[in-house]
């Protein structure tokens, strides 16, 4: 029985000793985790502040890009006006140049009529002369 009474005190102040921690200990336990936390949760909001100027950088060029969409389509839009334009110009100057040239044509014609009609009436006038 006295056997028994060892066996039960040593089992039970073995399990009092192993199983209860000071707080020292607990505090030399935790204090490398606390530490370890910190650190992660330092480089957690480092991470979060990056991934917040990236989208905001992500935002703004968003908009430039659309700016310079509206930019372009609008530069395309004015340069399909000014090639209209353009063609119209030339058509017109054609145009102009036809006419010029038949108007030179009919003088030529004018001339050469002016011409002829100087030439009768120098023969009829050394007709008249000679009567």
């Amino acid at each position: 029985m006295v056997k028994r009474i060892f066996i039960i005190l040593s089992l039970i102040s073995l399990f009092l000793f192993s199983a209860c921690a000071t707080r020292t200990t607990i505090k030399e336990e935790l204090t490398p985790l606390s530490d370890r936390m910190s650190k992660i949760e330092s480089r957690l909001d480092a991470l979060e502040n990056k991934i917040n100027t990236l989208s905001s950088d992500v935002e703004s060029a968003k908009q430039a890009a659309q700016e310079a969409k509206t930019v372009s389509q609008d530069a395309l839009n004015a340069s399909r006006d000014v090639a209209k334009r353009a063609e119209d110009a030339a058509k017109m100057a054609e145009d102009a140049a036809k006419m010029a040239e038949n108007a030179a044509k009919r003088a030529e014609d004018a001339v050469s009529k002016a011409e002829q009609a100087s030439k009768k009436a120098v023969k009829t006038f050394e007709l008249q002369q000679k009567k």
